[in-house]
């Protein structure tokens, strides 16, 4: 869980000399609907 209270996973890697993270975000609404976010970036 993140600091907003969703579910959260990042996952790093090394490929080609690079760091690439990759984030995936579950948001779950009081009316039992969700929303998931993918989030991919080079740091």
């Amino acid at each position: 869980m993140n600091t907003r209270g969703n579910c959260q996973l990042n996952v790093s890697v090394r490929t080609a000399g690079e760091y690439i993270t990759a984030t995936v975000a579950i948001k779950i609404s009081e009316n039992g609907e969700s929303s998931i976010v993918v989030t991919t970036f080079k740091e």
